[in-house]
């Protein structure tokens, strides 16, 4: 079946046609490439996110994500569950987004499959054999042929996948933690000002 069976597959705004009003209207920033990489490996938003800030006054007649929506990044090739720190993000043209699952369909399931099935792979365009970097389509995404595990099974999967992720968070941070610890304990200040 294809995805858009089992999917409500809508794109992000292109941000020209998105009229900003600083006076009467509330902030929203702009989901970007930045945001999207910090929800794929579940980690919270540092400060040299650069995300633009453009102010509605009529919110309801642009996409927004709220925290949990699934969002392809057309570029990558990728999807994630949008995270706390991005939510009520206006959606650019460079995303797609999932605005409802049928319920055949879990979630997490979906994210694992677009990210690491052999299925999803095969059916993103190729140059050469070789995976390019030219930017998918909505109607890519709404043509793809998905193989739907039962229900439970995808919810399986779905739940290994995303501890699997929140493991990769810990390991990066003990990773952390281990070279901050050989920093304290073995280079002292000074050799970081070039003395000895």
């Amino acid at each position: 079946m294809k995805l858009s069976d089992v999917a409500n597959i809508v794109s992000g705004m292109s941000l020209g046609r998105i009229k900003s009003d600083e006076q009467n209207g509330s902030a929203f920033s702009v989901y970007n490439q930045h945001m999207f990489d910090h929800d794929l490996v579940r980690e919270p938003h540092n400060e040299d996110n650069d995300s633009k800030v453009i102010y509605l006054s009529a919110p309801e007649k642009i996409v927004i994500v709220e925290e949990d929506d699934i969002v392809i990044s057309m570029g990558s090739y990728q999807c994630t569950k949008v995270g706390r720190d991005s939510h009520s993000s206006i959606l650019p043209y460079n995303f797609t987004y999932i605005d409802e699952v049928h319920e055949t369909l879990d979630k997490l399931y979906l994210e694992y499959w677009f990210n690491h099935s052999k299925e999803a792979y095969d059916q993103f365009p190729k140059n050469d054999g070789r995976r390019i970097r030219k930017r998918l389509t909505l109607n890519d995404v709404r043509e793809l042929e998905i193989t739907l595990p039962d229900i439970e099974t995808q919810r399986k999967i779905g739940e290994v996948y995303a501890l699997k992720k929140e493991l990769d968070v810990l390991y990066k941070e003990r990773d952390n933690l281990t070279f901050k610890l050989f920093d304290l304990t073995f280079v002292s200040e000074g050799d970081y000002n070039g003395n000895n």
